[in-house]
């Protein structure tokens, strides 16, 4: 590597607690152990995709034997959908939203690091970006 080269690694700014962020995020981090499903700040995936996901988190909840566990899900409309496919698509998982156990948002307001530094977060479903890793791994 030359010499005026310098490997930094990630480049992750301090953010403020969630609880300074959203207190209502806050408070409903605080009712369960969480899983975060964020595939990147772009990424809206077609309402088939999004069916087929929350269908896999659906199998996950109704097989899970553990303590309770909740679902935080970014989940940003597609840009083509037509007709309301977007909320059918979720519609596998009606009751848990309903119930408050998973929560489906089209975007976060709440930096998710600091989501992650609660301490709440026991599994990142992310897309395999550096940021989205790095983050996982602090």
């Amino acid at each position: 590597m030359p010499e005026n080269i310098l490997p930094a690694g990630p480049i992750l700014l301090p953010t403020a607690s969630v609880e300074k962020q959203d207190p209502q995020m806050h408070m409903w981090l605080k009712q369960a152990p969480t899983i975060l499903v964020n595939l990147g700040t772009l990424y809206a995936p077609d309402p088939k995709v999004a069916e087929e996901i929350a269908t896999g988190l659906k199998g996950f909840l109704n097989a899970w034997k553990g303590e309770k566990v909740q679902i935080l899900w970014k989940l940003p409309k597609h840009p083509h959908d037509e007709d309301d496919i977007y909320s059918r698509s979720i519609e596998p998982l009606k009751k848990e939203t309903d119930e408050g156990s998973v929560l489906i948002r089209p975007w976060f307001e709440v930096e998710p690091m600091a989501m992650l530094q609660t301490g709440q977060i026991v599994c990142s479903v992310h897309h395999g970006g550096a940021n989205s890793w790095y983050e996982a791994i602090q």
